[in-house]
């Protein structure tokens, strides 16, 4: 299984960050894909065994677009924070079957599931941030909604940065420590 991890990916004229499976994807900050933020989606093969956790995707269209992943074997979407400003924040089209989606923070419609999730506050739950690129710092305010939030069956210790995640379990790639 592959790995990527703790990659700062943005201005892409297509998805930011697109895995089509076998692979744990984490730690990743994405800010301002075309198309969408991140997407996985059957290409040459069937898409399995993808797990997306502790990831920061902020994107003024779909956050999230997961769409091969219904009754598919070991697909994890957990302790993201998935902002989107127009769009869906997360969108499984085809359903979310045996699909494990838990601990994660968003902003947005969210199509195909209806738990695993709360509602953030918006680009004020980071120190600063903006939907374009020009702001990236991704560190949670003491008040944000992503504290706390994530689900510690799927932590990561580390952050984006390699520091250790300290206190309360954030979602997202930065730890607030």
């Amino acid at each position: 299984m592959g790995r990527a991890e703790r990659n700062i990916l943005y201005r892409s004229n297509d998805n930011a960050r697109q895995v089509t499976g076998e692979a744990v994807v984490r730690n990743h900050l994405i800010i301002s894909g075309t198309a969408a933020g991140f997407a996985s989606t059957d290409n040459q093969g069937t898409t399995t065994n993808l797990q997306v956790v502790h990831n920061t995707i902020i994107n003024t269209g779909r956050g999230a677009n997961l769409s091969s992943w219904n009754s598919r074997q070991g697909m994890v979407f957990a302790n993201n924070v998935v902002y989107s400003r127009d769009a869906e924040s997360i969108r499984l089209p085809n359903g979310s079957t045996g699909v494990t989606v838990k601990g994660n923070v968003v902003l947005g419609l969210v199509e195909g599931i209806n738990s695993g999730y709360i509602t953030g506050a918006g680009l004020a739950d980071f120190a600063d941030i903006a939907w374009d690129p020009s702001a990236r710092g991704a560190t949670p305010t003491a008040s944000s909604a992503i504290i706390g939030d994530g689900d510690p069956a799927y932590a990561v210790s580390t952050d984006i940065t390699g520091a250790a995640r300290q206190g309360s379990l954030e979602a997202g790639a930065n730890d607030r420590h």
